[in-house]
């Protein structure tokens, strides 16, 4: 087998010499859906999160605070001190529960009867997620349309751990075996751009209106972002 080297393309290209059934349609489908899955959910969680900042200077405050006791402002943030920053990571946990910039899940298929809470579920039934209504459901979220990162903190001001009903209540990658694959690189990532940036950076609003924190109001994509970010990034 010849060798089109390292990456996610090169071991498809190489697989596709032994396999008639990866064509060229296959290869471009599956690099679409690495662009999508990656590159524009996470778009759309750190637009979605800035533009939150904008809105709730407060909060922009309260992390930075957090970052300069933990951290400091001469060494770059790293993943070991995501157990330190607790306001931090409940930030980042409401802005994923808020802005839902995913709406609904990738579609499932049901392989058996099911029954839930008295409802038969047929077997080859297509299932889709509504993470922005389990999102915004009064069951389950104190004042759902308030962005409030103290919700996901315990009453010692410590994050709530993962088994907290909060905590499972919010699956923005899904849940189960067919969750994200990439719910781990994807959270680390979202940490260490919001910890970097705002170590260095003041994010205010610019001259012009901002856009809507309201999701609901931004264009229908695969993963929904604010159309613009009109603010003023300055050194601290």
């Amino acid at each position: 087998m010849k060798s089109h080297g390292k990456g996610l393309l090169g071991s498809i290209l190489s697989q596709a010499e032994d396999d008639e059934e990866i064509d060229v349609d296959c290869i471009k489908g599956v690099l679409g859906n690495m662009v999508a899955a990656g590159y524009l959910t996470t778009k759309g969680a750190l637009s979605g999160f800035f533009l939150s900042m904008l809105y709730y200077p407060e909060i922009q405050r309260r992390i930075q605070e957090e970052i300069d006791e933990y951290i400091g402002r001469d060494r770059d943030p790293n993943l070991d001190d995501r157990s330190v920053m607790h306001y931090t990571n409940a930030a980042i946990l409401e802005c994923l529960r808020f802005i839902s910039h995913v709406p609904i899940g990738v579609p499932h298929m049901t392989r058996e009867d099911i029954e839930i809470e008295g409802m038969r579920i047929p077997a080859n039934t297509t299932m889709i997620t509504n993470f922005w209504s389990t999102n915004r459901s009064e069951k389950y979220w104190d004042e759902p349309n308030i962005f409030l990162p103290e919700r996901f903190l315990d009453d010692n001001g410590k994050f709530l751990p993962a088994e907290h009903i909060l905590r499972l209540q919010l699956i923005p990658f899904g849940v189960g075996r067919r969750n994200c694959v990439g719910e781990s690189f994807a959270k680390s990532r979202i940490f260490l751009y919001v910890t970097s940036l705002l170590q260095k950076f003041n994010f205010t609003p610019g001259e012009n209106t901002l856009a809507s924190l309201d999701s609901a109001k931004w264009k229908p994509r695969i993963s929904m972002h604010p159309d613009f970010l009109n603010c003023t990034v300055r050194p601290r």
